[in-house]
């Protein structure tokens, strides 16, 4: 039986913001965040039903959390394509949405998380009482009983007010909801293991976000969660339950401006620098070979690209950019060849990336290091050269360890790493001055031995070898 297709609402344009909703509710329970966003935003909201929810017929049996997983990670693979991703997810959508960064963490550039499951199982969790702080019984006689039933479960707050955004975001979904469907997620509402082990090294900002009177999920596993996640964000909402952006909607939407800020601007395609034209469509596909001493031109557009660019030396300068493209092709003062191997990401004749490693012969090891020009980022393009040379280098070329480092304000990098088939290997503490501030740096390593990364390479023709 075929994948049940998604509904999936759409707003804005950009780089793809997905938006995950929890047990039984739709994706208008989160569409209520689009006041967020203005036409000018960055981002492209996919608002997608789970299956057997709202208008996404349910999975096949046995339909449980770990088929729901599966499902929605071919999902979003498809929607993705491969693009850079940040996601919000809430309750059920926030283990889901941990589960899906998981298997992709080089591609994620945030994750909001609002009141979300921490562990699956009930009894594992760490719960307040079910408290109602302002009762109002008049309220709920106004309504329907099936209605008033629904919003009294989880009703912290009542009021007219928050009734309407109940009304209006959850009410829809609740009444949509496949009963089979919740039934299946109910009969196996397990994980064969908890996603975020793989997320320790996530080098992205984590929004979470809770309910001090959630009573569902509660707070206390949350901000342990929290604890393991390097770049995390924490607040525990006073006088809110478990649909905290109904209950505190103006300090949810701060949190969450406040995060969206932290993620920063996502990679756009590729347009234009000056008046040279850097490709943004896929037509002739971008490959490996060596560095040229023509190439000097092409290092100086890149350098000129983004103000990030001078982590990587000083180019300036048409002759700045000459010395630097010497530098990994001349012999050195005793004649020794250059220990450099540089790669030059070509597409269409223009360098529009390098990779490259600083050879250690005795020790049968290289330094890796990379770069590209900023229009052409955000396409996993750096990821599939990194993966290649490093395959390369330790395959043809001979060697047995790799190492590179980044700033741990450098993020993009760590991702890049992790999808090259490096894995972390610690911090090295106060490694370097930038601005009269010592900063951190994170350490990888790759081995002839780990395993290859799962990643597309890129064409590579070795050419002369200088």
């Amino acid at each position: 039986m075929t994948d049940p297709v998604p509904h999936i609402v759409r707003r804005g344009q950009g780089a793809p913001l997905l938006l995950v909703h929890g047990n039984e509710v739709d994706h208008r329970f989160l569409l209520d965040l689009e006041d967020l966003f203005d036409e000018s935003s960055p981002w492209e909201r996919l608002h997608l039903d789970l299956a057997g929810f709202g208008r996404t017929p349910a999975l096949p049996a046995p339909g449980g959390l770990p088929q729901l997983a599966d499902w929605l990670d071919r999902v979003a693979g498809e929607l993705l394509d491969g693009r850079p991703f940040a996601v919000i997810g809430s309750s059920l959508g926030g283990l889901l949405a941990r589960d899906l960064v998981a298997r992709r963490p080089e591609r994620c550039l945030g994750i909001a998380l609002l009141a979300p499951v921490v562990d699956p199982v009930h009894a594992h969790r760490t719960l307040p009482p079910g408290d109602v702080l302002e009762p109002d019984a008049g309220l709920l006689a106004s309504l329907a009983p099936e209605d008033a039933a629904l919003y009294a479960e989880l009703a912290v707050v009542p009021s007219q007010e928050n009734w309407e955004r109940f009304r209006a975001t959850a009410l829809p979904g609740l009444r949509a909801a496949d009963r089979g469907a919740v039934a299946c997620l109910a009969a196996d509402y397990t994980l064969p293991r908890l996603p975020d082990a793989a997320l320790e090294e996530l080098d992205a900002p984590v929004l979470l976000a809770m309910g001090r009177q959630d009573a569902v999920v509660g707070h206390e596993d949350q901000l342990a969660l929290a604890r393991r996640l390097p770049r995390a964000t924490t607040a525990v909402l006073d006088r809110a339950g478990h649909n905290l952006h109904l209950d505190q909607p103006v300090a949810v939407r701060d949190l969450l401006r406040h995060w969206l800020a932290a993620v920063g601007e996502p990679p756009r395609p590729a347009a234009t620098v000056g008046t040279a034209s850097v490709r943004a469509a896929t037509s002739a596909p971008a490959t490996l070979r060596r560095l040229r001493r023509g190439d000097a031109p092409d290092v100086l557009a890149a350098f000129a690209s983004h103000p990030d660019m001078a982590r990587q030396g000083t180019v300036r300068s048409p002759e700045e950019a000459e010395r630097y493209v010497a530098r990994f092709l001349d012999t050195g003062a005793d004649g020794r060849p250059s220990p450099h191997e540089a790669w030059v990401i070509d597409e269409e004749g223009r360098a529009v990336g390098l990779v490259g490693l600083t050879v250690d012969e005795a020790e049968r090891s290289g330094w890796f290091w990379y770069w590209l020009h900023a229009e052409v980022r955000g396409r996993g393009l750096m990821a599939r050269a990194a993966a290649t040379v490093a395959q390369w280098a330790l395959t043809d070329r001979g060697l047995e360890r790799l190492e590179l480092g980044h700033r741990v304000n450098n993020p993009a990098s760590g991702a890049v790493a992790r999808a090259a088939g490096f894995v972390p290997e610690g911090t090295e503490r106060g490694k370097f001055i930038v601005d009269g501030v010592r900063v951190d740096v994170r350490t990888y390593g790759r081995l002839r031995t780990d395993p290859a990364p799962v990643v597309e390479p890129l064409p590579l023709d070795p050419g002369p070898e200088r």
